[in-house]
């Protein structure tokens, strides 16, 4: 369910829903950020970065990923608990 998700977003998930499942994310979550709404995706595979993006589509920092999986180490905060995440979308 992609409603009430912001637009840019709803047009990046029409783009990864094109992608073959290798070249995908894997999925993506919603999470609150700062007394907001952020959005944390998941990469499919190979040591890439994941993302971590604000409701307005700018990029945070990169809280996990890369060669070691402890990402770009420009977080302010970590992840929060995967409890505390809504996946709102996850590849096909």
């Amino acid at each position: 369910e992609v409603a009430g998700l912001p637009q840019w977003l709803r047009i990046r998930l029409a783009d990864y829903d094109a992608l073959p499942a290798a070249a995908a994310p894997r999925a993506v979550y919603e999470l609150a950020y700062g007394g907001g709404t952020a959005y944390y995706v998941k990469a499919g595979c190979c040591d890439q970065l994941d993302p971590r993006i604000d409701a307005r589509g700018v990029l945070i920092c990169h809280p996990s990923g890369g060669f070691t999986g402890r990402g770009d180490g420009k977080c302010p905060t970590a992840l929060p608990h995967v409890a505390d995440r809504r996946e709102v979308w996850r590849h096909r």
